[in-house]
């Protein structure tokens, strides 16, 4: 069984105590692998296990997207996303991990949204990553796929912070790609919400449990997204 996770540590970006803590809660959980957005100080030092997203940016920015574990070879990347082989019980699996453009990139990131408009940024970002992961892992070949991170779109409930076109096309690359949103009906930290950050993966994985990671810990507010586990059989 492989047992991943997502999460965005976006408070130990900022907080050196909370991105230490974060990787407390981590450590405890087990995880083969895990896509990490926003990764935290703490977690970057620990280059042998994580590859991590590159591609134009401002000076001093540090990356999007890592993913950890271990055994993992990097394949590509890209501003918002990286791409890792892992080899697991003598099987080679895909793992995508991936920042989607939130309804503010343009003016938080104008280095990576150029002149386009959040849902033109949005729209030509997922296919280029749809088109990245066709290339690493076509389907002729059989290879499993895991996609995940923060997808800044929800597939069920409130569009809260997105919407019903960048649903859409998400939904689409899915169905293009043949993938699974295991977690899309898990909650999001906010009330009322469901989850933005996906763990995604080929149909003919079999789900054996879910869980979300609590965002909070001792009373202190660990990030503002909710964390997410998803244990997997493979065929």
């Amino acid at each position: 069984m492989m047992r991943v996770a997502t999460w965005n540590l976006e408070r130990g970006s900022r907080r050196k105590a909370a991105g230490q803590q974060q990787l407390e809660v981590l450590d405890a959980l087990a995880l083969d692998v895990s896509v990490l957005t926003e990764p935290s100080p703490a977690l970057l030092a620990l280059a042998d296990e994580v590859v991590v997203s590159g591609g134009p940016g401002k000076a001093g920015r540090r990356p999007w997207v890592a993913i950890r574990g271990s055994s993992l070879q990097q394949r590509a990347a890209g501003a918002l996303w990286v791409a890792a082989d892992l080899e697991f019980h003598g099987q080679t699996v895909l793992v995508f991990g991936s920042v989607l453009p939130w309804l503010s990139a343009p003016s938080h990131v104008p280095e990576l949204a150029g002149f386009r408009s959040s849902e033109q940024f949005f729209v030509e970002e997922l296919d280029q990553q749809v088109a990245m992961i066709k290339e690493l892992a076509p389907k002729e070949s059989g290879k499993p796929v895991i996609w995940a991170g923060d997808f800044n779109q929800t597939l069920v409930g409130p569009l809260w912070g997105g919407s019903a076109l960048r649903r859409e096309k998400l939904q689409a690359a899915l169905a293009e790609l043949g993938l699974e949103a295991w977690n899309r009906c898990a909650p999001h930290a906010l009330a009322g919400m469901f989850t933005i950050d996906l763990v995604c993966g080929s149909a003919g994985i079999a789900v054996q449990s879910s869980e979300t990671i609590d965002n909070t810990r001792d009373g202190r507010v660990l990030s503002d997204h909710a964390g997410y586990i998803v244990d997997l059989r493979f065929p």
